[in-house]
């Protein structure tokens, strides 16, 4: 049986130069791993990971997630390989589809989300693992790609549906658990294959006194 680790949050909406003392906090705490988010408009993931991983010795910390439109899958690579290699087993890359009124916000909702993510996940997941490959796709249009760093390993992919197909383990806010879970009871394979790695909590901040988890609406709203 799988242990049991304690992670924290680090939600986008706090300032950026709370981060090192908030990272440096929750290892000193004996926390396992420390998550950071990467939402359109606010701190940028890999900046954030980085960040935090600087501050700290021995904590994993968790990108949950960046969205696969929002880079080349090649730039994603380089980023999640440069943080591999310089803290070798601590960080964990997450890739998802990002919010979608936020995607088509920016120019870069696509026409078919699965395919993207698919697309752009097994690209980097090959640029990772050293291969040199082509592929002329529906989202992704690579030609004789190939990282010259030597290989890093492949990042844990992250989506609640299609999980027998993009992921390894499975990352949701507290607050999506249980939609997470009907969307994997649908398949009874997948009910004892892929289930949430954790659910993660945001927990009050110095002064607060209402409720530990916010609601929906508690966050910074999605565009109308």
């Amino acid at each position: 049986m799988t242990a049991t680790k304690l992670g924290v949050v680090f939600t986008a909406d706090r300032l950026p130069e709370e981060l090192p003392a908030f990272a440096s906090a929750a290892e000193g705490a004996g926390l396992d791993e420390l998550w950071v988010w990467e939402d359109c408009f606010l701190a940028g993931g890999i900046a954030a990971s980085a960040t935090a991983l600087a501050v700290t010795n021995r904590i994993t910390v968790g990108l949950g997630v960046m969205p696969v439109v929002f880079r080349n899958p090649v730039a994603a690579a380089m980023e999640i390989a440069t943080l591999a290699r310089l803290y070798p087993g601590r960080f964990v890359a997450g890739l998802g589809h990002g919010v979608p009124g936020w995607m088509e916000q920016i120019g870069a909702l696509p026409a078919k989300p699965m395919r993207a993510l698919e697309e752009t996940v097994s690209s980097i997941r090959r640029l990772l693992a050293g291969e040199r490959f082509s592929l002329d796709g529906e989202h992704v249009d690579l030609h004789d790609v190939r990282l010259e760093q030597q290989r890093v390993g492949v990042p844990r992919r992250r989506v609640a549906r299609h999980a027998d197909v993009l992921c390894d383990e499975l990352t949701v806010e507290v607050l999506a658990v249980g939609a997470c879970d009907r969307a994997l009871d649908r398949d009874a394979d997948h009910r004892e294959r892929r289930r949430p790695r954790a659910e993660l909590v945001d927990l009050p901040r110095d002064g607060d006194q209402e409720d530990a988890v916010p609601q929906q609406g508690d966050r910074h709203p999605h565009p109308q």
